[in-house]
């Protein structure tokens, strides 16, 4: 994902309703049918590597409701948990360090990621090597 220090992500997408894309470090997972339907506002899940966990902070003093809440494992990486308004969306997420030393950060905003859910399978499928 950064600065050659190789990130493996795997996950399993479910077939219909859902896409991914790939960007600069950052993957994106839509809860719609193909990427043209996908816009800043669709409901997705985003994985993202940083530095360090301060990293994910630099906008920290601009979240709204900024709430902890309980912390989730995600692929093996024990993680805690907040959620937050910004930028007019509702979000979850996901903080963590992977064995490799870098951060990683998964946002959830308009996705159920509850048990049984298509947004919590996703959840569980994912693994980093």
């Amino acid at each position: 994902f950064m600065e050659n220090i190789e990130t493996m992500l795997k996950l399993t997408v479910p077939d219909n309703g859902w896409c991914t894309k790939l960007y600069s470090g950052k993957l994106w997972v839509y809860n719609v049918p193909t990427l043209d339907d996908a816009y800043s506002n669709s409901p997705r899940i985003q994985f993202e590597v940083k530095r360090n966990l301060e990293k994910f902070d630099f906008y920290l003093a601009d979240f709204e409701n900024l709430k902890k809440i309980g912390g989730r494992v995600i692929g093996g990486v024990e993680m805690t948990g907040r959620t937050y308004k910004s930028v007019g969306m509702e979000w979850t997420e996901y903080l963590g360090t992977l064995p490799n030393g870098l951060a990683i950060g998964v946002k959830i905003s308009g996705v159920d990621i509850g048990a049984g859910s298509e947004g919590g399978a996703i959840l569980d499928s994912v693994t980093f090597s």
